[in-house]
């Protein structure tokens, strides 16, 4: 009897030890893709770093760091403070980034069920005004990773450059050009003509494919594709893109992706949150064209959302000037009017 009283207390410990062990990988499954998309709003259960992550199966990709403060106004979260009230769903994003360089809460992203060669990548947004950066400053705002993280590929405003660009780093740094495309959009004008936040949100969207021949060589050409639209706009566009600089493994695609990565020299005495919202992923050709006629996600329109008592209080406020944006224009048509309110009114849940 004792034997088996022993064997039962042994399996017991086994299996706790195993789902304490392997429990934080189940929240780290692979995303799905339907029909070649992947997407969250965030709509999920409040959630505070280093709590178990369970929400649309993203994974935290890197804890705090160090030197961050430990209370609870230092963490990474996700709760209905950081939505986006002109988009989908009632939960958004907060990073932290803290003053001096590579110091940041916890950093959460997506892992991907296979290497993808080309992916679309629709996100929304929010610098707050405090967030602000010295004028040599950089911050990596999207990072991909491909051949086991040989190859980084990363969206960055740079102030020191005053541009948006794609770069890379990693295995590849000290043989290629670390930036991959630019564009004459400047940070400073994007936020109004300085390089805090504005307080707003905006729509941003990259378009990646994997080059097939790039080489181990500074500054080599290839054939990969890099866009960058902000707001809708198409602000960066290259089809000579060298992302593997020779990589065998990293020409088979990017593993997995994270949002509001490390940044450089921000202001000191200031913690501003960044704040994420209405992520869509495509690994298929999306829906929608841009003026130019490329494919694209393209920026959430007014058809695609309902109206509750969550976001018809800030668009009322917007609507008589108490806030800033220009979101009440349901039916873009640029104006103002009874029009936007009867399609609110038609589409309240």
């Amino acid at each position: 009897m004792r034997k088996i009283q022993n064997i039962k207390l042994i399996k017991i410990f086994l299996t706790i030890f195993l789902l304490s062990f392997f429990g934080v990988q189940s929240a780290n499954a692979a995303v799905t893709f339907t029909n070649g998309k992947w997407e969250t709003t965030f709509d999920c259960a409040d959630w505070i770093d280093p709590d178990t992550l369970s929400c649309d199966n993203l994974t935290k990709i890197l804890d705090a760091s160090a030197e961050m403060p430990v209370e609870i106004e230092y963490k990474t979260k996700i709760n209905v403070r950081a939505n986006n009230p002109d988009g989908l769903g009632g939960g958004g994003i907060s990073f932290v980034d803290a003053p001096g360089t590579n110091i940041s809460s916890a950093q959460v992203g997506v892992i991907f069920p296979s290497p993808q060669k080309e992916l679309w990548i629709r996100w929304y947004m929010l610098h707050p005004i405090d967030w602000d950066m010295l004028s040599y400053g950089w911050e990596k705002i999207i990072f991909l990773t491909a051949g086991g993280d040989t190859v980084q590929t990363i969206l960055e405003p740079e102030s020191g450059g005053n541009q948006f660009r794609f770069v890379c780093q990693g295995d590849c740094t000290e043989r290629c050009n670390n930036t991959l495309a630019i564009n004459n959009y400047s940070w400073s004008e994007h936020m109004g003509g300085h390089i805090h936040g504005d307080g707003l949100w905006h729509s941003y969207e990259m378009h990646l494919k994997m080059d097939t021949y790039g080489i181990s060589s500074y500054n080599a050409a290839s054939d990969g594709i890099g866009k960058l639209w902000i707001d809708g706009e198409l602000r960066i566009f290259s089809e000579t893109v060298n992302y593997s600089h020779g990589s065998l493994s990293s020409k088979n695609g990017w593993e997995k992706l994270y949002f509001s990565s490390n940044q450089s020299f921000m202001v000191p005495n200031v913690f501003p949150n960044v704040f994420y919202d209405d992520m869509v992923i495509y690994n298929t050709t999306p829906p929608n064209i841009d003026s130019y006629g490329n494919p694209f996600i393209g920026p959430i329109i007014a058809s695609s959302i309902t109206y509750s008592i969550s976001n018809f209080t800030t668009l009322i406020s917007n609507w008589l000037h108490l806030g800033s944006g220009n979101a009440s224009d349901i039916n873009i048509d640029g104006i103002i009017n009874t029009k936007d309110l009867g399609i609110m009114m038609s589409k309240w849940e």
